[in-house]
C-alpha cells in the first residue's frame, strides 16, 4: 500500500494506517523560530570559538609539526586563511612559541573578542533576555568601536604606538558586541526592528 502524498494526511487510508497519538497535531513545531535561533547562535558561537583556537593552535604546530605533515599543510591553510582578512605584518602581530598568529594583533582581539560575545549571545538567549531595539544595537556597536578607532587614529597622527597586544585589546568590544549582536538575532533575518 503507498499513500499518496498530494493528499496523504486527509487519505482515510493514511489515517486507518497510522494510530492517533502519530498524527499529526496542532502544537507548535519543535523546530519554530525560537529553536532555529537558538540552532543558529550556537552555530555561530561554534564557528567563533573553532577560528580563534585555530589561530592560536596554527603557530603551535608551525613551529613543531614536521614542514610535510598534514598538520603543517592544515595550519597553512589557517595561515592562507588569515592572508584573505589581514595583512599578517609580523611586526604588528602577537608572537606564540617565537611565531606569528595566523592574524595581526587587532585582527586577534577582533576574533577574541566576536568567540567571547558569541558565547554571551547564546547565553543571552538561552536565558529569554528581553529584544534589544535596533537603534540601541547601533549605539553599542558605535561604543564598541570606538577604542579600535581611537587606535588607528591615534596611531595615524603618531601618537601611540601601540604593541600587538595593545591592538588587540583596543578591538575586543568590537568583536564582543558585533558577535553578541549577530548571536543574538541569528535567525533573523529580514526581521530586525528599528
Amino acid at each position: 500500500m503507498s499513500l499518496d502524498f498530494h493528499h496523504g494526511l486527509s487519505s482515510p487510508l493514511y489515517h486507518a494506517a497510522i494510530p492517533d497519538r502519530m498524527l499529526p497535531t496542532s502544537r507548535p513545531s519543535s523546530t519554530g523560530p525560537s529553536v532555529r535561533r537558538h540552532a543558529a547562535a550556537i552555530v555561530v558561537a561554534v564557528a567563533a570559538v573553532v577560528w580563534l583556537g585555530l589561530l592560536v593552535l596554527a603557530p603551535w604546530i608551525m613551529s613543531h609539526a614536521p614542514a610535510r605533515s598534514f598538520a603543517f599543510r592544515a595550519a597553512t591553510v589557517v595561515y592562507l586563511a588569515g592572508g584573505t582578512v589581514c595583512h599578517q605584518r609580523a611586526e604588528r602581530s602577537c608572537h606564540l612559541w617565537e611565531t606569528p598568529l595566523p592574524v595581526c594583533g587587532r585582527c586577534t582581539g577582533l576574533y577574541a573578542g566576536a568567540a567571547a560575545g558569541a558565547l554571551f549571545g547564546v547565553l543571552w538567549l538561552r536565558r529569554g533576555a528581553g529584544g534589544v531595539p535596533l537603534s540601541a544595537w547601533r549605539r553599542l556597536i558605535i561604543a564598541g568601536a570606538t577604542p579600535t578607532v581611537a587606535s588607528v587614529a591615534l596611531e595615524l597622527v603618531g601618537a601611540w604606538a601601540p604593541s600587538p597586544l595593545g591592538r588587540g585589546v583596543a578591538a575586543l568590544p568590537a568583536g564582543f558586541i558585533v558577535a553578541w549582536f549577530v548571536t543574538a538575532h541569528a535567525g533573523d533575518v529580514g526581521r530586525l526592528r528599528t
